[in-house]
């Protein structure tokens, strides 16, 4: 799947966390990524923690 879309722009989303966003991107090979309700601690609340584990998880593949 990684090479079947490299032409196109395209965003990942749906069901992203810090658990499961390495093996997304190393899967997809994604460039732009759409995280919402992975990330809250409650619908509508973005938890810190969360959020910043997420973000040190994708710069280590950036």
């Amino acid at each position: 799947m990684k090479n079947e879309f490299s032409s196109k722009g395209w965003v990942l989303a749906g069901g992203l966390s810090p658990d499961n966003i390495i093996s997304a991107l190393n899967s997809t090979g994604a460039q732009f990524l759409d995280v919402n309700s992975g990330v809250e601690k409650i619908v509508g609340i973005k938890d810190y923690a969360k959020m910043t584990e997420f973000f040190s998880n994708i710069s280590s593949i950036f």
